[in-house]
This record gives C-alpha cells, sequence and structure tokens, in this order.
C-alpha cells in the first residue's frame, strides 16, 4: 500500500497487544470520528494542504 493517509486495522491480542490485520489505502473512520470526537476529515483535509506548500 503507497500513501501518505491509510487506514490500519488492529486487532487486540492478549499475548502480543495491538496487532496490524491489514492496511488499506482507502479509509472508513465514521465510527472513530463518533466514539473520540476527533474531526479525522478536517484533519485529513489539513494535512493535505500543508503537504502541498
Amino acid at each position: 500500500v503507497q500513501g501518505q493517509i491509510v487506514g490500519i486495522d488492529l486487532m487486540e491480542s492478549k499475548e502480543k497487544g495491538l496487532v496490524v490485520h491489514e492496511i488499506n489505502n482507502t479509509t472508513e473512520y465514521k465510527n472513530t470520528v463518533r466514539v473520540t470526537g476527533v474531526d479525522i476529515p478536517a484533519l485529513m483535509i489539513d494535512y493535505a494542504i500543508k503537504s502541498r506548500k
């Protein structure tokens, strides 16, 4: 997967802690925004704008 913004799916393991399950070139963050209150789309836009400078 190439890209500056990627989606990483993590699973929790009793033995290893957080384990990377898969990495995607597309992201889904709706539930993360709802649970955390963090405006992820706004952060992605800010990152894209700053990266172009």
